[in-house]
């Protein structure tokens, strides 16, 4: 029983600053979406024009999100805790009427970096290896501001 409250103690003690961590994974996530635009501005020739307008534009949508975020600096813990329903003294709050903007926002770029990386049919390991750093970047993002919320309370 030891073992495991130690364990817990550990977890609970990682030293990091959040909004840092958050804005390096949004500059990588903006710099990974340009260069996949550009994988996909130059592989326009070998696969179909609508496989490529839903694959840019995806790409853009991600780009975009992760722009808004970064220049706003918004946090994730406050999309997330409104998601959930949860207020930061622990209490069930209302969800609003625009949950959807809130989930959009949150789980765009993973969701984006996924389908990128599934509905691809390039031939090109780039853009393989961008779509999985995408997806490992965005879900690093989700999983710091899941540990903020549920691991520190924050």
């Amino acid at each position: 029983m030891a073992e495991s409250s130690s364990w817990q103690n550990k977890i609970q003690n990682v030293k990091y600053d959040y909004e840092e961590m958050v804005m390096l994974a949004r500059r990588v996530l903006l710099g990974i979406g340009a260069f996949e635009e550009l994988l996909l501005f130059f592989a326009f020739a070998k696969i179909g024009f609508f496989e490529w307008l839903l694959l840019t534009l995806i790409a853009a949508f991600s780009i975009v999100i992760s722009y808004v975020r970064y220049s706003r600096r918004l946090d994730g813990r406050y999309d997330l805790r409104v998601l959930l329903g949860i207020s930061k003294d622990g209490k069930s709050v209302k969800m609003p009427q625009d949950y959807a903007d809130f989930a959009g926002m949150l789980f765009c770029p993973f969701v984006a970096g996924v389908i990128l990386f599934l509905f691809n049919h390039l031939e090109n390991g780039l853009f393989n290896l961008s779509t999985i750093v995408h997806m490992l970047t965005s879900g690093a993002g989700l999983g710091m501001e899941f540990y903020e919320i549920f691991v520190l309370n924050q």
